[in-house]
């Protein structure tokens, strides 16, 4: 009896000893294949952050060399823009410039050259006078003595005529002359 109590212990303590064997030998590969995937998971998260991190750098560099070409050719642009317009304002301003002075220079001709005929053509009072004065000479000496004297009054109200005539020419010279300077500073004003 005793040896079948014995040899039934040795056989249950081999079976538990092969039960915990074989827990012992399936746990151990379920560790390690839980293991390898934790690790697989973390590795393979490390690489998509790293290289959505790549993806984002290389994004923005691209982004931030377009916007700075851009805001290059725009300042190229307005520069170009800017200087064109004001060789365009300049010229015009010559232009004008010129033309003022132009027209102010073919006033002062036009006027010398009215002032020249007005000079040479003044009808020849004196000479129809001088034969009026002949002509009543022969009736009576007082008769000539009044028209003399009437010749000069006359030759004297033309002579003040006359420069009545040159000082209301000289001022409208000086008026118009005037008139010229403002507008030439004021069209030059307009475009500095």
């Amino acid at each position: 009896m005793l040896l079948l109590l014995l040899l039934l212990l040795l056989v249950l303590l081999l079976q538990q000893q092969q039960q915990q064997s074989d827990t012992t030998t399936a746990t151990v590969p379920a560790v390690a294949a839980t293991a390898l995937s934790a690790a697989a998971a973390t590795a393979l998260s490390a690489a998509a952050a790293a290289a959505l991190s790549a993806a984002a750098a290389a994004t923005l560099s691209a982004a931030a060399a377009a916007l700075s070409t851009a805001a290059a050719a725009l300042s190229a642009a307005a520069a170009a823009a800017l200087s064109a317009g004001a060789a365009a304002l300049s010229a015009a301003a010559a232009a004008l410039l010129a033309a003022a002075a132009a027209h102010y220079q073919q006033q002062q001709q036009q006027q010398q050259h009215n002032q020249q005929q007005q000079h040479h053509h003044h009808p020849p009072h004196h000479h129809r006078h001088h034969q009026e004065h002949t002509a009543q000479s022969a009736a009576a000496t007082t008769t000539t003595t009044a028209t003399t004297n009437n010749n000069k009054q006359q030759q004297q109200q033309q002579q003040q005529q006359q420069q009545q005539q040159q000082q209301q020419q000289q001022q409208q010279q000086q008026q118009q002359q005037q008139e010229d300077e403002v507008e030439v500073y004021q069209v030059f004003a307009i475009f500095v």
